[in-house]
């Protein structure tokens, strides 16, 4: 496992949606799809593997929240979330289903 690997996996945290509304209102913060891994998209984003990122914005899998997701995400501020931080962006990941 490489370096970064395992220091982005160290780096993400869990945290309930008003922590994570800021980053949203800034246009930062960036939705993982729950079907890629957040250790690998944040890997992606931290070596600029456009290929890899276009893909999954693409296929909707990663892509900046809309004030759309943003009003859902307000009807339930109580659901935890996995975040990490990959400058300037906050990439979140909900959890469950």
């Amino acid at each position: 496992m490489s370096d970064l690997k395992k220091k982005l996996e160290e780096e993400i945290q869990e945290t309930q949606w008003n922590a994570l509304k800021p980053h949203g209102e800034r246009g930062a913060l960036v939705s993982v799809d729950q079907s890629l891994s957040l250790v690998d998209v944040a890997m992606a984003v931290a070596t600029d593997d456009k290929v890899s990122i276009e893909a999954w914005m693409d296929e909707e899998l990663v892509r900046r929240v809309s004030p759309e997701d943003m009003n859902r995400f307000n009807k339930v501020p109580e659901k935890n979330y996995h975040f990490v931080i990959i400058q300037p962006f906050v990439l979140m990941q909900e959890l469950g289903h």
